[in-house]
């Protein structure tokens, strides 16, 4: 993973910049910067204020919420997977 400057995506963010994974090239989340109103984090289209003064705060409170955010998306996926498992054996024990 890398981070990105980027050209800002709205016209009210001054800066945007995008942490990236390498493989298959995903922007995993952005940080832009808003002027007056200060850091936003950008996550799966949700867009959320940040408590951070510079870059480097923000990239690293960033880096929390990512941290927090795929370890509730892995949650999510393996409640899915218990849930279908579920699914599925009571579909055969029907046969």
């Amino acid at each position: 993973m890398e981070w990105e400057d980027v050209t800002p995506e709205q016209e009210d963010w001054l800066k945007q910049l995008n942490i990236t994974a390498y493989y298959g090239n995903k922007v995993v989340g952005s940080i832009v910067f808003c002027g007056d109103v200060g850091w936003q984090s950008v996550i799966d289209g949700s867009v959320d204020f940040m408590d951070a003064e510079t870059e480097e705060q923000a990239k690293e409170e960033m880096i929390d919420k990512l941290d927090s955010h795929l370890e509730g998306e892995i949650n999510y996926y393996k409640e899915l997977r218990e849930m279908l498992s579920e699914l599925i054996n009571d579909w055969r024990q029907q046969d």
